[in-house]
Parts: structure tokens; C-alpha cells; sequence
């Protein structure tokens, strides 16, 4: 991954000041930088149906904020890069955030999924490149990790061993390319 670009990216005042993301959101992030709703699209992002949105609320109750985000932001099915050394783990994103059918696949058919969600995590993006290890949202905190399959047996999770990735979805969209 090469730096970032100028052009690539968006001031928190040009690109949040008319976003949907709450004041105190905004006030977190502070002067970093965020992608916007068209760099999302622009690299494969769209915004949860409301169908979709209501099913997967049926099928998977995913946390009220995570939800939010995904109807709100052009983020499903968006490829979202980092970086090695500006995410928190210092290895780095290659990520593409999963379709509903996908979280369900995820938290149903196969590890670390099936036993991470009964812990709070929830199922949201495909590692692209490197361990293929899959990435989940924190519901304790909204933060993003990456839980290596080797943390997972048939009926348990290895918490130390889930890399904390950012903070939350915003900081990892802010330091995202």
C-alpha cells in the first residue's frame, strides 16, 4: 500500500460537517481524516437496504450502532485498505466489509464466527489478503479486531489473542485509503 494522496481523502470540516454521524462522533475524530460516501462507493460500498436491514436484524440482532452505520454509510461491500503501522495492530487492512448473507455465513458456518459472535462480536469483514483471518465488531466498545482462526476451538475463544485493529469503524475509515 502506498501513501495516501491528497485527493484520496476528505477534511473532517468538508466531509462530516453535513454526514449523519452524531456531534460527539464528529468531536472523536477530530481533525483526521474520513472517507466520505463517494470514495465508499467508489470502491465497491453501498448502503444497507432497508429490507436487508430488517432481516438481518431478525436473523442476527446486530448491534444497534453497528446497524446504524451500515444503513446510513455506503460500507457494505466496500474494500477498505490501512496502511501497516496506522492501524492499531500494526499489520495493516486489506478488508472487505461483508453483505448481510456473509455476517450470517460467518457467525453460523464457520470459526473463529460461530463462537465469536456468542461473545460479542460481529461478523463484518473478509480479510483480502495475508492470513485471511476475518475482522469483527466489538459490541462491548464498537471497536474493530481481527480474530486469527487459531484463537478459536469448537466451543471457545482465546480473547488474548483478537488484534485490536482501531477503535471504532470511524477510526478505521479515518486512517482508511
Amino acid at each position: 500500500m502506498g501513501p495516501r494522496s491528497r485527493d484520496s481523502s476528505v477534511s473532517v470540516k468538508a466531509g462530516l460537517a453535513g454526514s449523519r454521524f452524531s456531534r460527539s462522533v464528529r468531536a472523536a475524530i477530530g481533525a483526521q481524516i474520513l472517507m466520505n460516501h463517494d470514495q465508499l462507493r467508489a470502491v465497491g460500498g453501498r448502503i444497507l437496504e432497508r429490507r436487508e436491514a430488517e432481516d438481518l436484524r431478525e436473523r442476527m440482532s446486530p448491534p444497534p450502532a453497528l446497524l446504524s452505520l451500515l444503513t446510513t454509510w455506503p460500507i457494505v461491500g466496500a474494500r477498505i485498505s490501512v496502511e501497516e503501522g496506522l492501524d492499531v495492530s500494526g499489520f495493516g487492512v486489506e478488508l472487505q466489509w461483508m453483505t448481510p448473507e456473509q455476517m450470517e455465513d460467518e457467525a453460523n458456518e464457520t470459526y473463529p464466527g460461530i463462537v465469536a459472535i456468542k461473545r460479542g462480536y460481529f461478523p463484518m469483514g473478509i480479510c483480502l489478503e495475508g492470513s485471511g483471518d476475518p475482522y469483527f465488531y466489538r459490541s462491548s466498545d464498537g471497536a474493530v479486531v481481527r480474530i486469527p482462526h487459531d484463537a478459536a476451538t469448537e466451543t471457545d475463544l482465546d480473547e488474548d489473542r483478537i488484534e485490536l485493529v482501531a477503535a471504532s469503524v470511524e477510526r478505521l475509515l479515518a486512517v482508511a485509503e
